[in-house]
Order: structure tokens, then C-alpha cells, then sequence
């Protein structure tokens, strides 16, 4: 897998596990590289968003949002093809 580097982190709030209580739901990958284009998209994903948005707006006091992305050199692409590159 991809490493980020300092840089990119600090375009992100990032919390420990340790400190991750209370937590209602959590959201993974729901993002353009995954859900609109490139080479591991579906647009079927898109029919999930109004019952996404529903359960969060209904349901989550506290959400937690992880999102993929990548150099163009990840080694995960060794395995995967090239998708969500920063």
C-alpha cells in the first residue's frame, strides 16, 4: 500500500484510533475515484448516496469519512489498477 507523506496529511484532520469514541458510522471510499470515473468506478454506487445521506442526516451525531488516493507509483497498483490518484 501507498504511504502518505507529511505533506498530504496535513491537508486532513487525522485523530488515533485510541481516540475515536462514540463514533455512529463509518464512511469508506464514497469518492469520485470509486462512485464517477476511472478504472475501478460504478455508477451504481451513486444509487447508495440518497440512502447514505439519509442514514447520516438521521442517524450519525458523529461520522468518520476514509478516503482513498495514491501516488501514481503505489505499489498497490502491482495488484489494482490505477485509481484515486491524488
Amino acid at each position: 500500500m501507498d504511504r502518505l507523506d507529511n505533506t498530504v496529511l496535513e491537508q486532513y484532520v487525522t485523530i488515533q484510533w485510541s481516540a475515536l469514541k462514540d463514533v455512529d458510522i463509518f464512511v469508506v471510499d464514497m469518492i469520485n475515484g470509486f462512485c464517477k470515473e476511472g478504472a475501478m468506478s460504478d455508477a451504481n454506487i451513486m444509487e447508495t448516496v440518497p440512502n447514505l445521506d439519509k442514514l447520516l442526516s438521521k442517524f450519525a451525531k458523529k461520522a468518520y469519512f476514509f478516503v482513498d488516493s495514491h501516488e501514481e507509483d503505489a505499489i498497490e497498483f502491482n495488484s489494482f489498477p490505477k485509481h484515486c490518484i491524488k
